[in-house]
């Protein structure tokens, strides 16, 4: 408590004072202008203040034994405070020596790394170049032996080629030659064949000949003997005499002759020439068969259809007859 009245009265003169020599400064700033004079004359004042103010509070109020020890306790304190203080400082100021230090070893120790990585770079740089000389040296020397194995392949090739095409020309010249001698052989054979078949047609046609007057001279001798066989049946049939025995009889022996006539064709081979003359003629053949066979039953039964359907059979017969007749004139 005392030691709080004391610091009040302390702070109360001291304000006091500060008060007078300001009203003291005004006056003498006002009359001194210069500054520094200015700054001397406040800085002496307020000096001389806190000496006197000092000076008084010791006189007035005197330190006692308690607040000695308590000043002298907080002077301790003050001195172990700035005794710790200061050993922080320089613990701290140590660990940033240590700092510095391991900042300074790591910049050497990552300089050495960059070095290092420099180094390593220039001799990995200074590697690839060399692989890569060597790469292209081995690669040229690739080129020069695929260039060299080329030429001599293609000398071979060349070799080879000249080879074959001399082997195909005389292989060439040879099927020539044998083709040649195949056509000769071919046309000469050709030329034989052709005489052969010269011949031969010439044999033919002659055979055609005799054929065709074979044939011609059988169906004269065939149609002559159908036609007297025609003509003796036509006229028994229109100067009947049906009743009578001696007409019956011959009609009879005209119809069975007519029939024989009819059944039996040209005994001969027919040529191509004759062919249709010999179907007509054949149809012919057939209409006057049917004719001469229905006739006999159409008079022993009285059918007047009957002995008209024979009438237009033996008709029909006719015009193919004319027909095989006119066609064969004009083949002849």
């Amino acid at each position: 408590m005392d030691t709080l009245l004391m610091f009040i009265g302390m702070v109360g003169l001291i304000g006091a004072i500060v008060f007078f020599i300001a009203m003291i400064g005004t006056i003498v700033i006002k009359k001194y202008r210069s500054r520094l004079k200015k700054f001397a004359i406040i800085f002496g004042s307020c000096l001389s203040v806190f000496i006197v103010s000092l000076t008084l509070s010791h006189i007035f109020y005197p330190i006692t034994a308690e607040q000695q020890a308590e000043m002298d306790k907080q002077a301790e304190e003050k001195k172990w405070l700035a005794a710790k203080k200061e050993e922080k400082q320089k613990a701290e100021k140590a660990k940033i020596e240590e700092e510095k230090i391991a900042e300074k070893a790591k910049k050497e120790k990552e300089k050495q790394l960059v070095a290092e990585a420099k180094e390593k770079e220039k001799l990995e740089k200074e590697a690839v170049e060399k692989a890569e000389a060597d790469r292209l040296k081995a690669e040229e020397e690739q080129r020069k032996k695929e260039e060299e194995e080329k030429k001599k392949i293609e000398e071979e090739q060349r070799k080879k080629e000249e080879e074959e095409k001399k082997k195909i020309e005389e292989e060439q010249r040879k099927k020539e030659e044998e083709e040649k001698k195949k056509i000769e052989e071919e046309q000469r054979k050709k030329e034989e064949e052709k005489k052969k078949a010269e011949a031969e047609a010439r044999k033919a046609e002659t055979q055609q000949k005799v054929l065709e007057s074979n044939y011609r001279s059988a169906y004269a001798t065939h149609s002559k003997k159908l036609t007297d066989s025609l003509n003796q049946t036509g006229n028994l049939l229109v100067n009947n005499k049906i009743g009578d025995e001696e007409w019956t009889i011959k009609l009879a022996a005209s119809l069975i002759m007519l029939q024989d006539v009819t059944q039996n064709p040209p005994n001969a081979q027919v040529p191509d020439k004759f062919k249709e003359v010999n179907s007509l003629y054949l149809q012919a053949l057939e209409k006057f068969n049917q004719s001469a066979k229905l006739t006999p039953e159409a008079l022993d039964e009285g059918n007047t259809k009957k002995m008209q359907r024979a009438t237009n059979l033996m008709n029909d017969g006719g015009e193919i007859l004319k027909s095989a007749n006119s066609l064969l004139k004009e083949m002849m």
